[in-house]
């Protein structure tokens, strides 16, 4: 009886967490689901992974911004705009956040522009500078990222990497 009880539970959690993982949105998949998950999505609605949830962001934006390095892959090689621009920024803007050098170079080479600005006026340049990401800084730099844009502030990323006295990143920015 135990036996039975037990498999009936099983059977009923089974049951329940199938349903759960059904009403995963591209959203929620995005932000922590499997590239599994987001497969089976997109086979009942393609256009799923184009969709822009209400506070601006793409499942791209969002899968970046968490760090979903499978999701966020096959979303650069399947979304219709890599470049969608948020209030946040892009999607190339959220690897100060979560940086993977992988990620980074598939967006640049899959055409992710560097010089769209958030609505601080801020390109992912700024914050790979604010952030003290070197290696991103120069990522950005050798993908023609503009050093001369100003922000809101009317400031360059150069003068954020002299008040930040980072001398490696100050170095790259004056070549």
């Amino acid at each position: 009886m135990k036996k039975t009880v037990f498999t009936l539970l099983l059977i009923i959690c089974s049951i329940s967490s199938n349903a759960q993982n059904s009403d995963k949105n591209v959203f929620d998949i995005a932000r922590n689901g499997s590239l599994a998950e987001l497969n089976t999505l997109t086979e009942k609605d393609p256009k799923a992974i184009n969709e822009i949830d209400p506070r601006g962001y793409t499942a791209l934006i969002l899968a970046c911004y968490r760090g979903n390095i499978p999701v966020a892959m096959h979303l650069i090689d399947h979304a219709d705009n890599i470049n969608h621009v948020s209030a946040q920024g892009t999607a190339l803007a959220t690897m100060t956040v979560h940086y993977s050098k992988d990620l980074t170079l598939k967006l640049l080479q899959k055409g992710a522009n560097p010089n769209l600005a958030d609505q601080n006026g801020e390109t992912p340049l700024f914050l790979a500078v604010k952030s003290g990401n070197e290696e991103l800084v120069r990522l950005l730099l050798d993908h023609k990222a503009d050093p001369t844009i100003k922000d809101n502030q009317e400031k360059t990323v150069f003068e954020y990497a002299i008040e930040s006295r980072n001398q490696a990143i100050i170095n790259l920015l004056k070549k």
